[in-house]
């Protein structure tokens, strides 16, 4: 294989994000030894080196490949994720648990947001429930048991992040495992402003019509799920959350209402559809807006948004 080495740098990162272990072993077989140390180090725009990629990718025979190339085990990317954190994420337990027998993977270890394993697992909408109770179960060798009372530094939960992702398997597996359907993160917000910022209609459904949660339940400041969603732009979720009979006549602690989070959002697609629900109702919702942020609504006005 004749390529040049920066190709062949890329190259290698590329086949690790794929997980493609045939293509790069011949890879790097190919490669020449001054070039080799550069290839295993080189970044993708997340910081991630080919090692980290393959984690993500949940392909251990790939990770196997590159440590014993010389890959660095204790890197970590943009977010303060390493090797155990990526793995988690990937729903492969198999690797997971590979890491720990060697001695690389550290469960207490947290990203730059305080997501730890358990916290990672949960937001893989795909592949979460194996990994959930492989982590929850007590891995073998593991030096502690995650616990589902773990929390980022929003304060949000492994069940809150399940619902962020909209990974309702995850969720459902989480809440048999104990989790509480009344979990709140540091600013009261629960699964269903989770699920509604996430954009996830299916979770949505879940939160209200398994977990009871009411469409109009309000975090600390007062926000519904509606005005996240329509802060957000989720169209779709902005659509569900009316036709549940979510009430635009709410307003927060600062007086906006679920119009107003979607003027202070730039989305004109989920005002349309808000105006189009309140009908005749519509102008004076405007003006009870007018009154309480003239300056919010003029700009948006302004714009032509």
């Amino acid at each position: 294989m004749e390529v040049d080495d920066e190709a062949l740098e890329a190259q290698l990162l590329r086949l690790c994000s794929c997980g493609d272990t045939a293509a790069a072993a011949r890879l790097l077989c190919s490669a020449p030894a001054d070039v080799l140390p550069d290839a295993l180090e080189l970044r993708d725009q997340d910081k991630r080196t080919p090692l980290l990629a393959a984690g993500a990718a949940g392909s251990l025979d790939l990770v196997k490949l590159l440590l014993e190339a010389g890959a660095d085990g204790e890197a970590s990317d943009s977010d303060g994720c390493g090797l155990a954190l990526l793995a988690a994420s990937s729903g492969d337990p198999e690797l997971l648990a590979w890491l720990i027998h060697r001695g690389l993977a550290d469960l207490t270890e947290s990203a730059h947001d305080g997501s730890t394993a358990l916290l990672c697992a949960a937001s893989n909408e795909a592949g979460a429930v194996e990994m959930l109770h492989f982590l929850l179960d007590g891995p073998p060798g593991a030096l502690v048991v995650p616990s589902l009372e773990e929390q980022d530094e929003r304060g949000a939960n492994a069940l809150l992040v399940a619902a962020e992702a909209g990974a309702v398997p995850a969720a459902q597996v989480l809440l048999a495992r104990g989790a509480s359907p009344e979990s709140r993160d540091a600013r009261g917000s629960c699964a269903l402003h989770y699920a509604a910022a996430g954009g996830s209609n299916s979770m949505v459904d879940f939160c209200v019509k398994s977990l009871k949660i009411p469409v109009d339940v309000v975090d600390s400041d007062g926000d519904t799920p509606l005005m996240i969603a329509a802060h957000e732009g989720n169209v779709e979720v902005v659509r569900w959350l009316l036709a549940a009979g979510a009430s635009l006549e709410h307003r927060n602690a600062e007086g906006m209402s679920p119009l107003m989070a979607a003027a202070a959002g730039e989305r004109s697609e989920v005002l349309s559809l808000m105006s189009q629900v309140a009908g005749e109702a519509v102008a004076n919702l405007w003006l009870q807006d007018v009154q309480h942020h003239p300056k919010l609504l003029l700009n948006f006005l302004e714009c032509g948004l």
